[in-house]
Parts: structure tokens; C-alpha cells; sequence
């Protein structure tokens, strides 16, 4: 038994050792083999690693060192014009003729034609202005009349009251028809010493009242010319130194 165990051991070893020289046999065969090129060694560094660095320059400039910038340029003064727009020219637009047929006016009958003398419009505006004679007047005016004025001749107290201060005014005032009546309009009052405007509160007070007078005598001649008419209005007046000529109009 101790012969066997021997005798594998013995066996184990050989096989060792033939695989030694079997590994030596094969590094021989290699060396005989042609060897690589080795690579060539590079050349030192010429340049010195501690030498100073040069101080970096700017870059170029596109621009040439003799380039001066262009003037400045300044722009002409901008002209306005004027213009006028003309419209395109258009036919005239031509309307159709019409031929007017006259229409004949009813018939007005006309009334009849009154006279207002000075005397009856004196005697009417006296009884209104009566009780004021002696405060701003010394009595009514006297009214006359002229081709188309009526002329009321007064004298006026400066100083109410007081008769040393009389001053003589003449009232002068147009007769005219107008909305179907008498009116008096353009009234003005002077002076008849030295022709100077008399401006007075009196003077639209005292035409106030001949207005008014008229009106009434006007309606009073138509009632007794015609009795019991229809109403009326007044077309035309004249004037003249014998009175007021006044034509009437029916309203129908």
C-alpha cells in the first residue's frame, strides 16, 4: 500500500517536470521570431519653458490707420407746396321744367279809408297826459304831422317841478304799417335850441302813449265807417300835414 501512494507521487513529479521543459522549448522558439521596430524618441523641446511670454497685441482694426470720418451731411431744408385740389367737373344736374299756373286770389274786400287827424289824436293824448303836466312837462305835447312824421313838440322840466328849467324837445317818429296796424318806429327826441339828443326815460313814456292812443282811434273810426264789420287790418298808411291816411282790410 505504502509502495502505491509512492509510486503516484513519483508519477505526479515527472509530469511536472516535462511541463517545464515543454514551456522553456517554447520561449526559445519565440526569440527566434523577427523583432518589432521600436518606435523613434522625439527631439527635446527647443524652446525655453521659463523664457518670458510676449505681451499679447490687439487685434488689427478693419478701418486703415488713415480713415477719418465722413462729414456730417445736412439735409436741405424741405420746401412746402402749396396745391389746390380741383374737383373733377360733373354734369349739371338739369331739373325738370315746371310751368307755373297762377292761382287767382280770393277776393279781399277792402275796408274803408280812415283819416286820423292831428287835432282828434292832440285831444285824445291830452286827456291821458293832463294830470302829469307840471312834474316833468309843463303841459301834453302838441303833435303836427309831415310827409310819413309824426312831430310832438313839448318843453320838459330839467328839474321836476321847477318851470325855470323848461326846455323845449321835439319827438319826431316814422308812421308805418306794420302787423296789420299803425306803428311809429324811429323815434328820436332833441333839442330845439341847440339840436342835442335828448335821452330820456320820458321820451319812450310819452311815444308809449301816442302809440297807444292811435290804436284805440283807429278801431273807433272803423266801428262808425263800417258798423258792426268784421274784423280788419291795415294794408298802407300816408302821412301828411292833414293826418294819418289809413286803408283797411275786411278779414273774412
Amino acid at each position: 500500500m505504502v509502495k502505491r501512494h509512492l509510486w503516484l507521487i513519483a508519477l505526479a513529479l515527472g509530469t511536472m517536470a516535462l511541463v517545464v521543459i515543454l514551456a522553456g522549448c517554447g520561449n526559445n522558439d519565440g526569440q527566434d521570431a523577427t523583432p518589432s521596430p521600436q518606435p523613434t524618441p522625439l527631439p527635446p523641446p527647443t524652446v525655453d519653458p521659463f523664457a518670458p511670454t510676449e505681451t499679447p497685441k490687439p487685434p488689427p482694426t478693419p478701418l486703415p490707420p488713415t480713415w477719418t470720418p465722413p462729414p456730417t451731411v445736412t439735409q436741405p431744408p424741405r420746401v412746402t407746396i402749396d396745391y389746390t385740389y380741383s374737383r373733377p367737373t360733373a354734369t349739371d344736374l338739369i331739373l325738370p321744367t315746371y310751368t307755373f299756373t297762377a292761382v287767382p286770389p280770393s277776393p279781399t274786400p277792402p275796408g274803408p279809408v280812415l283819416l286820423l287827424t292831428p287835432d282828434a289824436l292832440n285831444q285824445a293824448v291830452s286827456s291821458k297826459l293832463f294830470e302829469g303836466s307840471g312834474g316833468f312837462f309843463e303841459a301834453p305835447p302838441t303833435i303836427t304831422f309831415q310827409d310819413g312824421v309824426l312831430l310832438a313838440s313839448l318843453n320838459v322840466l330839467m328839474i321836476p317841478g321847477d318851470m325855470t328849467s323848461a326846455r323845449a324837445v321835439v319827438i319826431r317818429a316814422t308812421v308805418v304799417p306794420e302787423q296789420g296796424r299803425v306803428q311809429l318806429t324811429n323815434v328820436l327826441a332833441n333839442f330845439t335850441d341847440t339840436n342835442e339828443v335828448y335821452s330820456d326815460e320820458l321820451v319812450d313814456n310819452l311815444s308809449d302813449t301816442i302809440q297807444a292812443e292811435i290804436n284805440t282811434l283807429v278801431a273807433n273810426l272803423y266801428e262808425v265807417n263800417n258798423p258792426g264789420g268784421a274784423a280788419f287790418f291795415v294794408s298802407w298808411v300816408e302821412t301828411s300835414p292833414i293826418g294819418i291816411s289809413i286803408q283797411t282790410v275786411i278779414v273774412q
